[in-house]
């Protein structure tokens, strides 16, 4: 059905808030994202928890009940939002709101920190200064609100992929980062579009008609997508363009260099006497 929605619209669905609670279910649509990424056609799911399913508020249980879960999706493609806000469940609150930010921002847009409108309670307060209970989801991949005296707002804009101890786990080309996620699926896509529209098919397509296609693409792409500021790496590299075997096509290899997100900052004061 998904598929012929998208070929009779021509609309290319993206974000999925997923109802079910069930760990079950959720797998499934990992199982589904990672057919449809199979196939180029990449989808996010949003999924939540009910309020109060882990009763027992000892931290350690309570975290480790949660880390099951995470550890159970294990997709780069899934978002898991624990704890939900006003008595309402974390998939009809914290998860509703990051749909709506991811709905109404661009591609590059970083969910860390993000406000929320909260108008009684959060599910959790997290014990952060004494036990970093806060830090502790995060780095298990869980989309958390917390509350300081800036008010209510999104932690970080993680995915529940586990090998996360770096943005990106180069061996895999896999990322935590739903906001690198995101930035990476929407270059390559802004460049199969355009080669499907404007080189294939066409007549007396050369290793040059390609090269200087990608150039010119990935050129706009530059400042806002792909990051012009590192002084030694740049923002997009072509390594090869071949005729494939077939010699009925071209088979392109290049590099990318995508904007970063800022979730940290490290100060050092230095006092001058």
């Amino acid at each position: 059905k998904l598929e012929e929605f998208e070929t009779s619209t021509g609309l290319s669905m993206r974000i999925f808030g997923f109802m079910s609670i069930l760990l079950t279910d959720q797998q499934a649509f990992r199982d589904f994202a990672i057919t449809r990424r199979e196939l180029g056609k990449p989808v996010i799911g949003l999924f939540g928890k009910v309020w109060g399913d882990k009763i027992d508020r000892n931290p350690s249980s309570l975290i480790a009940g949660y880390k099951t879960d995470l550890l159970g999706i294990n997709s780069q493609d899934c978002l898991l939002c624990v704890g939900g806000f006003d008595r309402y469940p974390s998939y009809l609150s914290l998860a509703a709101a990051v749909m709506a930010y991811k709905a109404n921002n661009d591609v590059d847009h970083n969910l860390t920190n993000d406000p929320l409108i909260v108008n009684n309670e959060l599910e959790f307060q997290w014990n952060e200064d004494g036990l970093g209970e806060a830090t502790d989801m995060v780095r298990s991949g869980a989309i958390i609100a917390h509350s300081s005296k800036r008010g209510k707002y999104i932690v970080r804009g993680v995915n529940t992929y586990q090998n996360n101890s770096n943005t990106w786990d180069a061996a895999n080309k896999k990322t935590c980062s739903s906001q690198q996620r995101d930035l990476a699926d929407f270059v390559s896509k802004t460049l199969k579009d355009g080669i499907e529209a404007d080189i294939i098919g066409k007549d007396g397509v050369t290793r040059l008609t390609v090269e200087t296609y990608m150039i010119q693409t990935l050129n706009k792409l530059v400042g806002k997508y792909l990051d012009p500021n590192d002084p030694v790496v740049p923002p997009f590299k072509i390594n090869s363009i071949v005729i494939n075997s077939n010699r009925n096509g071209w088979d392109i290899d290049w590099d990318a260099r995508l904007v970063g997100e800022t979730d940290f900052v490290k100060l050092t004061t230095n006092i001058i006497v």
